[in-house]
C-alpha cells in the first residue's frame, strides 16, 4: 500500500508538468461619450470591430447603431434623428447618434448593445455639458448598462462656478482675518491691561 502512495507522489511532478497553461480572454471595452448641447444631444460609441461583427454583419451596422441606445428624458422615449457608422479604423466601429432634446430635466439612457456581448464586456460611459464638463460617469457592463442624470440639478451647479471658487478663496482669508483680530484682541487686553 505505501509503494502505490509512493509512487503515486513521484508521478504527481509528471502529470503536473503535462499541465497546458490556459488564458482567459479578456472581456471587450467600449465606450461613450454623450456630449448635451442647446436642444440636442450626441452620442459618440466605440466599440472593437470584433466585438461588433459578432452581434451581426457589415451591412447591418447602421440598425446595429440606432438600436445602440434607448434615451428617455423626462420618462419619453426619444429616438435618434441621426445615425452613422464610421469605419476610419480597421480595429472598431463609430457610431455617432444624434437625439433632438425638449427641455429635459431628468435623462435615462440605457446602453442596449451590452447585454448582447460577451460576457464580462464593460463600457466607459460620460456625459458632458456643452463646455465639456462631465454631469455624469460610469463604467456600465449587461447588468448595469443605465445611467440616469438630472439635467436641472446639473445645470445649476454649471452656472455657479466663479460663485464657488469665490466662496472658496474667501473663506480661508476670512477666516485668517478673524484669528488675527482675536489674537491682535488678546495681545492688547494681556500686555496693555
Amino acid at each position: 500500500m505505501t509503494h502505490r502512495v509512493a509512487s503515486g507522489w513521484l508521478l504527481l511532478p509528471l502529470l503536473l508538468s503535462l499541465a497546458i497553461p490556459v488564458q482567459a480572454h479578456d472581456p471587450g471595452l467600449s465606450a461613450a461619450d454623450v456630449s448635451i448641447e442647446p436642444n440636442q444631444m450626441r452620442a459618440h460609441l466605440l466599440f472593437a470591430r470584433a466585438d461588433i461583427l459578432s452581434l451581426a454583419r457589415a451591412s447591418d451596422l447602421d440598425q446595429i447603431a440606432a438600436q445602440a441606445l434607448l434615451v428617455r428624458v423626462d420618462g419619453r422615449e426619444v429616438a435618434p434623428v441621426r445615425v452613422s457608422v464610421q469605419r476610419d479604423d480597421p480595429a472598431d466601429f463609430q457610431f455617432l447618434l444624434s437625439y433632438r432634446l425638449p427641455q429635459a430635466g431628468q435623462l435615462d439612457i440605457d446602453s442596449l448593445l451590452l447585454p448582447r456581448l460577451a460576457r464580462g464586456h464593460r463600457q466607459y460611459m460620460a456625459l458632458r455639458d456643452q463646455h465639456g464638463n462631465v454631469i455624469a460617469e460610469r463604467v456600465l457592463d449587461a447588468h448595469t448598462s443605465h445611467l440616469h442624470a438630472d439635467l436641472i440639478a446639473s445645470s445649476q451647479t454649471a452656472k455657479r462656478p466663479w460663485s464657488q471658487f469665490l466662496r472658496l478663496g474667501t473663506t480661508p482669508v476670512l477666516g485668517c482675518l478673524l484669528i488675527a483680530l482675536a489674537a491682535g484682541f488678546w495681545f492688547v487686553r494681556r500686555f496693555f491691561s
